[in-house]
């Protein structure tokens, strides 16, 4: 994958948390793969420029001096040190290119880490509920009726069970629904049996399920696109928000601002839901057997 300043990706989802956070905008003046420095700093923080100040933190370019969308925009990395004198932060892992003269940068103080909030960002995905995915990882064989079904597709409601109608284009494959399909479960550990009609071999059979959203850790990793942003943004947000507090609370030290703050949080998260509400399509009837035709043209057309 690659970085899109167009679709959400998980560094959009970090920089939206983080700017809600107290995150600081800078202009970098320069910097390698592994420094980003910003020589105004030091007037900007005023007293507060002191050496490891931003240890722990985190850092994101989130835009490119040339607009040309090029690396390192959208990469994170976490703070390993701040040297004051020179206004240099110091990043691990390191960049894929180091920031040029004017590169917006998002510098996060540590108190939100780095990856806790991915693992956040990944447990609000989860939160939101299912989503449609597809798979197409199986392929139709001779004298054969019975598929083990994907490990993925494991508890997951199938909702549609389609044949390629051709394999010589592409972008024409013809998918047709497959009739008086059933599933057989299986015992725990186990793959469950998908059931279909004969049919000849070399042919992919796309499955449509719902499912939990897949774990994103790259900052050019994709949120779903059938997750409005608004939903997305509102439901990481307020999971950061209890993390801090769940935190504060273990060592004793609960804030009863920053918890009207997450009240509010998961009021915004539960308005977001209703007008930001994920769309499954509903699982397609299997039709009546019937003597006259029980198939479409193209799936008759491969059957054996």
């Amino acid at each position: 994958m690659s970085y899109n300043a167009t679709q959400l990706q998980l560094t959009h989802v970090l920089q939206q948390l983080y700017r809600r956070l107290g995150g600081k905008v800078t202009l970098a003046t320069g910097g390698t793969t592994t420094t980003i420095i910003d020589t105004k700093l030091a007037d900007e923080l005023g007293e507060g420029n002191e050496d490891d100040i931003y240890n722990g933190g985190t850092a994101i370019v989130i835009e490119d001096a040339g607009g040309a969308n090029a690396a390192p925009e959208g990469e994170f990395s976490r703070i390993t040190d701040y040297t004051a004198s020179t206004q240099t932060v110091t990043v691990s892992p390191a960049l894929t290119a180091a920031p040029a003269a004017g590169d917006r940068v998002l510098i996060v103080p540590p108190d939100f880490p780095l990856y806790d909030m991915i693992e956040v960002v990944n447990d609000a995905l989860k939160n939101i509920g299912d989503i449609p995915k597809v798979d197409t990882s199986l392929t139709t064989a001779d004298n054969q009726t019975e598929y083990t079904l994907p490990i993925a597709l494991k508890g997951m409601e199938l909702l549609n069970v389609e044949i390629q109608g051709t394999t010589t284009d592409a972008d024409n494959n013809r998918y047709s629904p497959i009739p008086f399909w059933r599933i057989v479960t299986s015992l725990p550990g186990s793959t469950a049996t998908l059931v279909l009609p004969q049919y000849g071999s070399g042919y992919t059979i796309r499955l449509t399920y719902s499912g939990r959203h897949p774990r994103i850790d790259a900052y050019d990793d994709y949120v779903s696109e059938f997750l409005h942003p608004e939903l997305v943004h509102a439901a990481v947000y307020a999971h950061a928000i209890q993390w801090r507090n769940d935190n504060d609370a273990n060592a004793g030290g609960a804030d009863n601002a920053k918890l009207g703050l997450e009240q509010k949080a998961w009021s915004q998260y539960d308005r977001a839901k209703i007008t930001h509400r994920v769309e499954i399509p509903p699982r397609r009837m299997q039709p009546f057997v019937t003597w006259a035709n029980a198939t479409s043209p193209d799936v008759r057309s491969i059957q054996k």
